[in-house]
């Protein structure tokens, strides 16, 4: 069955389980997500009816910057990158998302609105939520809304250092050096 949604077009497989499992040993392609993990297992336990597993592919487009989202995604061996633009027009990678958080947070918190690109950086398996369904969890639990609010000021603060360093290095003059004479 294939879904479509406004940020993704993305193949649904077969139902998993959020809750942390062990893993044969050397299988990259399916970890638990560890924030999902995190939940109280009451939250779990409503979000797992509509828990859809997805692999994307390298490359693949989750979401353009100023996309409408209707899910979060929670990384289980796949690794996510935002991109922002810089003023001159460069895209820069201003964090990277592995099976230790989501991308749609903010969304689910906020707005529906996707202030990055969101792109795969490796493939593999991710897991994606109705963002309706993550919101409800958040108003309703304190232990989500603390997981998610901390989890999202660590991302912005990690991408707040990459985007200073890179408008920096963006306005540096770049002046050619000689060579020393031997």
């Amino acid at each position: 069955m294939t879904t479509k949604a406004s940020c993704a077009n993305l193949a649904v497989t077969e139902k998993v389980s959020v809750t942390p499992r062990p893993k044969p040993r050397g299988d990259p392609y399916e970890v638990p997500n560890r924030l999902l993990g995190a939940f109280e297992p009451a939250s779990r336990a409503r979000m797992e009816p509509h828990i859809e597993p997805i692999t994307l592919a390298l490359g693949d487009i989750v979401c353009k910057a100023g996309g409408f989202l209707e899910h979060a995604y929670f990384p289980m061996g796949a690794v996510l990158s935002l991109l922002t633009s810089l003023e001159n027009g460069t895209r820069i990678e201003t964090a990277n998302i592995g099976n230790e958080g989501a991308f749609g947070l903010f969304a689910a918190m906020y707005s529906r609105t996707s202030f990055n690109q969101c792109l795969v950086q490796l493939q593999g398996l991710l897991v994606r939520v109705p963002i309706e369904v993550v919101r409800g969890e958040f108003e309703r639990s304190e232990h989500v809304r603390n997981l998610l609010v901390s989890y999202s000021e660590t991302l912005l603060a990690g991408s707040a250092d990459r985007r200073v360093q890179c408008q920096a290095y963006d306005r540096t003059e770049i002046v050619p050096v000689a060579p020393h004479d031997a």
